[in-house]
């Protein structure tokens, strides 16, 4: 049987999402748990991978089991096994040849930056003393939605074909006078997309870069020299799949 788990995390103490040799990661201690809670070995693939200290409100994996199982029950197991920082939230059952990177339709990330100092958010968000023009920043990312060629905002040694990505929503939302939120989602991210969208547009909107600026190099597709924005104040927010992959519902 082959199934969908949704997985939340806190990736301040993890690698990132991969096992790696001689370090944590969210997928290593996951197959750890699952393996033992089930008896059986498991291994999980995840909907894509998060770097190291990156967040997860929603990470999607699937893995595979011999027989049919009680997925309240292990949800339930889960949340007793001594795994701080990771929470299984719910499992589907799911057709065989389901994927959890390639069936993926869409994912979605948020980016959190807050304007007063919080011990509690530390680790969670990225604090920044002087509050950036938003609607700059908003003009900028409305340049980012549709289809395009996001070489510019790519991490470099990105082993994948293409850089092709189709942005659905590109979106700076205020939260409360002490917080804002980047809220984008697309087809497909490339290795510190999000990371680097959020600098650059940062520099928009403390008029470091001007919108002309900003589509220039959007459009040049060289890597921007822009800051990369932290790991801590990132999110994977959101993965959706088409219906049809899930068995009873």
């Amino acid at each position: 049987m082959r199934y969908f788990a949704e997985i939340a995390y806190k990736g301040t103490c993890f690698s990132g999402w991969q096992i790696q040799q001689n370090a944590i990661s969210v997928q290593s201690e996951l197959q750890k748990a699952l393996s033992m809670l089930l008896k059986q070995p498991i291994e999980i693939t995840g909907s894509g991978r998060t770097d190291a200290g990156v967040h997860a409100y929603s990470q999607i994996a699937h893995f595979d089991t011999k027989e049919a199982i009680d997925e309240q029950l292990l949800i339930h197991r889960m949340a007793r096994y001594p795994l701080a920082d990771i929470a299984l939230k719910r499992i589907w059952a799911v057709k065989e040849d389901s994927h959890a990177r390639f069936s993926a339709i869409s994912r979605a990330y948020i980016f959190r930056i807050v304007f007063h100092k919080d011990p509690f958010l530390s680790e969670q968000a990225w604090f920044i003393t002087k509050v950036p023009c938003s609607s700059l920043m908003n003009s900028a990312a409305q340049l980012l939605y549709g289809e395009h060629d996001f070489s510019s905002f790519c991490k470099e040694g990105s082993d994948t074909p293409h850089h092709l990505c189709k942005i659905h929503r590109a979106e700076w939302v205020k939260i409360s006078d002490y917080e804002l939120q980047f809220h984008v989602e697309a087809n497909r991210f490339l290795r510190g997309m999000v990371r680097a969208l959020v600098g650059s547009l940062l520099e928009v909107g403390f008029h470091k870069m001007s919108l002309g600026e900003f589509r220039k190099i959007f459009e040049s597709l060289k890597k921007t020299t822009a800051p990369l924005a932290p790991p801590h104040g990132l999110y994977l927010s959101k993965v959706v799949y088409p219906d049809s992959i899930f068995l009873n519902i």
